[in-house]
């Protein structure tokens, strides 16, 4: 789930080395007073597109080309 949103909220890529998600997403918890490590954000990111079927993983792909 939050993967899904880390993708079309925050344009998360999982294909790309340097982005924003994982900052912005902490950003987000902090205004909530929850407080996200960065890395940790980013490697559970990462273990969501890993866990993904490789259909799924090219729909994740492909949205960004359309």
């Amino acid at each position: 789930m939050l993967f899904a949103i880390a993708v079309v909220q925050f344009g998360y890529r999982p294909s790309l080395n340097r982005q924003t998600a994982a900052s912005e997403i902490v950003r987000l918890g902090e205004q909530l007073g929850i407080k996200f490590d960065r890395e940790t954000v980013r490697a559970r990111l990462g273990e969501a597109y890993d866990l993904l079927d490789e259909k799924e993983s090219a729909n994740v792909l492909e949205y960004f080309d359309e």
